[in-house]
């Protein structure tokens, strides 16, 4: 019997001959009594050994359903087309340098980018099935002339008309940051077509509507100063190590505030603790040996614990129970109200049930629930939710249990595809063609109600919340910038016969939200280390029951979700709290105007009125538990386009909308170092060549002359290619300018000499050193004596100092000073004989460790010819029919390979060269005998032997003391 879920469930790998992964299998177990149902994933392969075909354990099944992702590929390589269940089918057509030209897509649209002679993207044109072509993007591009180069703007990106307006990019630092760049904007909703003429563009915008960034930079290129478009400032500081430890916060007008002032950090760059503006420290407990977030606490000073929050976890990292201690059990309604949170998972990691509390008439849906206030946590029930999934990683059942409140949502997928709607399970059949696009866009947020419309790049353009025949209608419109980040927001809304507007224009740190002309609020965003700070100042219409310029301090789950809103005081404003997949399960605050300007909430991000999640490349629906379009970015996270995190909610995040990441509990901070907003770069539509090859032949004229051959492979190795000549290496190899460095350096500069090579052409560990060194040290001592205290005997009578009239002195004169002298030299000759072998041991060492390094150099030169030659010749054999090269030939390669090995060790490029030489062998082609498709045996051996003499390498030979040349044709031979 199954003691756990997830026994006996193991993922299995197939791969073919060509190490290419051809099945995946996975078994699932959804309960512990259930037998383990066994799901396949299968991948086919072309000839070139790229991917074509994929086919997930759901449409596999089914012989009639086609895979979920076909790509076709040019003659280079390059991925053309793909056809996708979920997302349509799309085209696209590259230049020569690779760079895009046209694109279309199964909805009928049709984008065509237009480059200069640089390359340069300059107009990009984009047409909807049955619609004239617009021109939604024009590039302009500095030149060469002194007022953009005071500017550091020349050949850079200088004007941008984008599909939401236009961004100028006004100044550049010397490292390329944008240093100012002012934002404008197309009226309402009016669509881009841009002309050619700069004044006409002008004339498009909003009239006298600018808005300005400016921006400050480290000499490392780090952002940490930003001046918004309001004028507010904000001041970042980092540490040594990049790390974020303040920030502080000029309104308009007014003193600097501190939002952040203290942080500190473990050595893995998990933030421990911060002290925010408002007193209150945020402190993060990790399990050592994991780094999993097991405690999430914050208080401040006079106002108790705020926040504390335990994590527990199954053996794989999962969160399986989560407590909140500053809450106390509780009994509401018969009830007896637990503040913890419970998971529970499959064997693929999918979550399948979770408990926590909701207020008394929350559900599942895409609005708010009722709100509590003045704040009272007691106010809330338990529930308990079950979720089902489909072979292909649909969300196809929730049943939620709460007395009183218990319900079941059901979703139909597509038998073709992974498209999905509500629906009861013997109902009728939903109309999957009508409700989505040929891309899988969603096309009503309600069966039969909310239409949405979407533009030419897939992205949500306008979402009807109420429709009404007879007068207008309450929607949301949103506009994008080039990389299609969300600028603009625009709710339109009937009440009364009277028409509201409200606006949201989003710029680099700083929302600009209007009400009619009545009230223009700017909340400027400020991320900290964990959680963010968002300051409400208002230029009109500031509501009576809240503060001017309002600060609120964020305090967030392992998710990002804002839980707590603090203000200045460490006074709680709100408390939210979410179910797994994103709704909100209670809410309360202190007054109901300050929760209306709540905005951010589940995962840090926006909710939208019409109870839409922004991420940023699209938009998520948490009442259905499943993005509303296809992922952009293609199969990067599996084969379900619109699965949501690998339905694991509680363990992964998806900070753009893209592909999941672990969450903050069990990775480093997202936020451990400062976010810096990447400039853009100036746009360019050709990918950089990337050459590889010898280095350029030293100048001639170079002072002094350039090392030999083996110097500069040794002096790349170590990474010191400014180390010239001998005296340089000498420098280098005796270390620190100490005296014992100095001495070193002459040493070593002495053997490398030619004389030096001469007297000490051994480097050993032997007497040889030593003897030579005893020698030497005896000669020089006796013949410093005999300079210094010349003997009398062996000098002309008349240069004795003793004689006297000319006569030399008496034999018992001369004959001590003899005896003196040759005491001296006696001596000397003792002590050079005795220290020699001292001088001789250390100079050995030295001598040692010089030859060594040489010897190392010479392999390191000789490794890196026997590698271009060998580069050489697999290229050449790979470019010959395929299966044909004979087996000596092929053992020879891998000899080599092997002594290349010995040379220079074992790299990724070695084993990469074996296998090509691997797959080049009769082993994996018709040189086995086997026939190809269409031809006899008899005709593969013929076209074997044919080639088999154009397949004999061609390595250059060269003089090498690791083998002797074996020679295998005229043509060349190879060592072994």
């Amino acid at each position: 019997m199954n003691t756990t879920i997830d026994r006996h469930t193991p993922t299995l790998t197939v791969t073919d001959s060509r190490g290419l992964a051809v099945r995946q299998l996975t078994y699932y177990r959804g309960n512990i009594s259930a037998s383990a149902q066994p799901r396949m994933n299968i991948q086919t392969y072309d000839a070139a050994g790229r991917l074509v075909a994929s086919r997930d354990p759901r449409l596999q099944q089914t012989p009639a359903a086609r895979a979920n992702l076909l790509m076709i590929y040019s003659l280079s390589g390059a991925a053309l087309s793909s056809d996708s269940v979920d997302a349509g089918w799309r085209l696209g057509l590259p230049g020569e340098a690779q760079q895009a030209l046209e694109n279309w897509d199964g909805r009928g649209s049709h984008q065509r980018s237009e480059y200069d002679a640089q390359l340069r993207p300059v107009a990009r044109y984009e047409s909807l099935s049955g619609e004239p072509a617009r021109t939604v993007e024009r590039l302009s591009y500095a030149n060469n002339t002194a007022e953009f180069a005071a500017r550091n703007q020349c050949g850079q990106l200088l004007r941008h008309d984008d599909p939401a307006g236009t961004l100028l990019f006004n100044q550049q630092a010397l490292t390329g940051e944008v240093i100012s760049q002012t934002r404008r904007f197309l009226p309402d909703e009016q669509a881009a077509d841009w002309p050619l003429d700069i004044a006409a563009r002008d004339t498009l915008l909003e009239p006298d509507k600018r808005y300005t960034t400016l921006q400050r930079y480290s000499p490392v290129g780090e952002w940490i100063v930003q001046t918004d478009a309001g004028e507010h400032q904000q001041r970042r500081f980092v540490d040594c190590a990049g790390q974020l430890k303040g920030i502080a916060l000029t309104l308009k007008g007014k003193p600097s505030q501190p939002l952040l002032t203290a942080t500190q950090y473990n050595a893995e760059g998990q933030l421990l603790s911060q002290t925010a503006g408002n007193g209150v420290v945020t402190t993060a407990t990790f399990e050592a040996s994991t780094g999993r977030l097991t405690r999430l606490s914050a208080a401040a000073p006079g106002k108790g614990v705020l926040q504390d929050l335990s994590y527990e976890y199954d053996p794989v990292g999962n969160i399986s129970r989560l407590q909140d201690h500053t809450q106390a059990v509780r009994f509401f309604a018969n009830q007896r109200v637990v503040p913890e949170n419970t998971y529970t998972y499959d064997s693929l990691y999918q979550l399948i049930s979770a408990t926590g509390q909701e207020a008394v008439g929350a559900s599942i849906r895409p609005g708010l629930p009722d709100l509590i206030s003045p704040i009272d946590p007691s106010l809330l029930l338990n529930y308990t939710e079950e979720y089902e999934y489909d072979a292909g990683g649909n969300f196809t059942e929730l049943r939620h249990r709460r007395e009183g409140n218990n319900y079941t949502r059901t979703m139909r997928v597509a038998q073709g595809s992974n498209r999905a709607l509500p629906g009861e399970t013997d109902g009728p059949t939903p109309e999957f063609e009508r409700q989505f696009d040929a891309n899988g866009n969603l096309q009503t947020l309600v069966p039969g109600a909310q239409p949405m419309v979407w533009d030419g790049r897939n992205q949500l353009q306008k979402l009807t919340t109420v429709n009404r025949a007879d007068t207008a209608s309450d929607s949301e419109y949103y506009r994008y910038d080039s990389g299609g980040a969300r600028v603009r927001k625009v709710s339109s809304a009937q009440a009364r016969a009277v028409s509201h507007q409200r606006q949201v224009r989003y710029l680099s740190g700083l929302e600009i939200r209007t009400l009619d002309a009545s009230e223009e609020l700017q909340v400027i965003s400020v991320a900290l280390g964990r959680g963010s700070v968002r300051c409400l100042h208002w230029v009109t219409g500031k509501p009576a029951e809240i503060e001017a310029d309002q600060t609120r301090y964020s305090l967030d789950d392992h998710l990002g979700s804002c839980s707590l809103e603090l203000d200045k005081t460490a006074a709680v404003i709100s408390h939210e709290g979410y179910y797994p997949y994103g709704g909100t399960a209670w809410w309360a605050a202190r007054s109901k105007v300050e929760a209306d300007y709540k905005t951010i909430r589940y995962s840090g991000k926006e909710q939208d009125d019409s109870g839409l999640v922004y991420y940023g490349l699209r938009y998520l629906a948490p009442w259905l538990g499943r993005w509303i379009n296809p992922d952009p970015l293609g199969a990067v996270d599996g084969l379900n386009f619109y699965r949501m995190v690998r339905n694991n909610p509680i363990g992964f995040t998806d900070e753009t909308g893209g592909a999941p990441a672990n969450s903050q509990a069990s990775t480093s901070s997202q936020f451990t170092s400062i976010q810096m907003p990447t400039p853009p770069p100036s746009p360019t539509g050709s990918v950089a060549p990337v050459f590889f090859g010898p280095h350029l032949p030293a100048n001639p004229q170079d002072n002094p002359p350039p090392m030999p051959g083996f110097w500069h492979s040794l002096n790349e190795m170590h990474g010191m290619n400014e180390l010239q000549g001998w005296r340089d290496w000498a420098g280098y190899l005796a270390g620190p300018k100490t005296w014992g460095g100095r001495i070193k350096e002459a040493v070593l500069w002495s053997v490398s000499t030619r004389l030096g090579m001469a007297v000490f052409p051994a480097a050993t560990s032997t007497p040889v050193s030593p003897l030579i060194f005893a020698t030497l040290g005896a000669a020089a001592t006796a013949f410093a004596t005999n300079e210094l205290h010349p003997n009398p005997a062996f000098s002309p009578p008349g240069t004795w100092p003793e004689a006297v009239d000319g006569q030399p002195p008496p034999f018992e004169v001369t004959q001590a000073i003899n005896q003196i002298h040759s005491r001296y030299v006696a001596i000397a000759a003792f002590v050079g004989a005795v220290g020699g072998p001292v001088l001789g041991t250390i100079f050995s060492g030295y001598l040692e460790e010089f030859r060594d390094a040489k010897a190392r150099a010479e392999k390191k030169a000789e490794a890196a010819d026997l590698l271009s030659n060998l580069d050489a010749e697999i290229l050449r054999q790979q470019m010959l029919p395929a299966g044909t090269l004979p087996e000596s030939a092929q053992g020879i390669l891998l000899k080599q390979i092997g002594l290349l090995e010995k040379l220079g060790g074992i790299s990724v490029r070695t084993v990469g060269m074996l296998e090509s030489v691997r797959a080049l062998g009769p082993h994996y082609g018709i040189g086995n005998g086997a026939a190809t498709p269409g031809s006899s045996p008899a005709l593969s051996r013929q076209s074997s032997n044919a080639s088999s003499q154009s397949r004999i390498p061609r390595l250059i030979p060269r003089n090498s003391h690791h083998g002797s040349s074996t020679s295998l044709s005229s043509r060349g031979s190879v060592y072994v």
